[in-house]
């Protein structure tokens, strides 16, 4: 962070967040939105689409489910090589309620600096 003042008794205080909440959480996941112009839609289902937001040192993936009921979306991240994420494993499930919007996983490198490979599938469970 850089930062410059003309005052110089101006100061700054950085505390850690426990908790984002649901300003935080939706902030995240318009933005992913708006960052990916070309969806991709969710194997077995047209009304589901995946965004993928997309940075030097992470990724973000979240689901949009446009459909009149709710829908439980396995993610399957497994082919990934050098990659962590915020999921204790690699293939998860996630729900995603009718005509909502939710951040699905974070994916960061597993080294800062090293390579990464990054091979996602989604599909619907019935």
């Amino acid at each position: 962070i850089s930062l410059a003042s003309q005052d110089p008794d101006t100061s700054l205080t950085v505390c850690g967040l426990k908790c984002g909440g649901l300003l935080l959480e939706k902030t995240v996941t318009r933005n992913a939105i708006e960052a990916d112009k070309h969806p991709t839609r969710v194997k077995g289902i047209n009304n589901v689409l995946v965004y993928k937001e997309v940075t030097e040192n992470r990724i973000t993936f979240v689901l949009q489910n446009k459909s009149e009921g709710s829908v439980n979306i396995q993610m399957d991240l497994s082919r990934s090589t050098g990659i962590v994420t915020n999921k204790l494993s690699r293939v998860f499930t996630v729900g995603v309620s009718k005509k909502s919007s939710l951040i699905a996983t974070h994916v960061l490198p597993e080294s800062e600096g090293a390579g990464w490979n990054l091979e996602a599938d989604a599909k619907i469970i019935k």
